[in-house]
């Protein structure tokens, strides 16, 4: 079963990177590794949150920055901590090189 929620105007979907919004983790970079019925999606650092203890955020408390994470063709069926700092180191240096 797909789920897809809408926050912030853009749809949520597993493997997006996106950026709390609201609580004590404000501005943390997060990829989503899965989301719920109750409109919770699970969000690894890789670092702080790994994959096998994600954690649990409202989507209505997350931005979706980019949406080209694709975990399934890259990495397999479930992605490693480092395959989620690696995707964010790159998202950051992407984006500080492209002045955003």
């Amino acid at each position: 079963m797909r789920h897809n929620f809408h926050t912030m105007m853009r749809p949520v979907e597993i493997g997006n990177i996106c950026r709390s919004i609201q609580g004590h983790d404000r501005d943390r970079l997060y990829i989503v590794t899965g989301l719920r019925n109750d409109g919770m999606a699970e969000l690894a650092d890789g670092l702080f949150k790994k994959v096998d203890a994600p954690k649990l955020k409202n989507v209505k408390h997350i931005e979706v920055l980019e949406r080209n994470v694709v975990f399934k063709d890259k990495y397999g069926e479930t992605p490693r901590d480092e395959d989620i700092r690696y995707e964010l180191n790159s998202f950051v240096r992407v984006r500080d090189y492209q002045g955003d």
